[in-house]
């Protein structure tokens, strides 16, 4: 299972891209997010793959 408690996400101005996301995945279930073009949703995946941009970081939250 992968659990995400309280993801937020920023820019290095601050801005942020993710703000206090929350989801649970469990083990062997597949998964897609949705929304319309330029709403950031890879950020979420990014972030779980550690492949987030040199100019954003993980400002809170915890994967488990």
């Amino acid at each position: 299972m992968l659990k995400i408690e309280q993801l937020d996400v920023k820019e290095r101005s601050g801005r942020y891209l993710l703000k206090d996301i929350s989801m649970e995945i469990p083990a062997g279930h597949v998964i897609g997010l949705t929304g319309k073009s330029g709403s950031e949703n890879n950020f979420a995946w990014w972030s779980i793959l550690g492949m987030l941009h040199t100019s954003c970081h993980i400002d809170a939250g915890k994967f488990c």
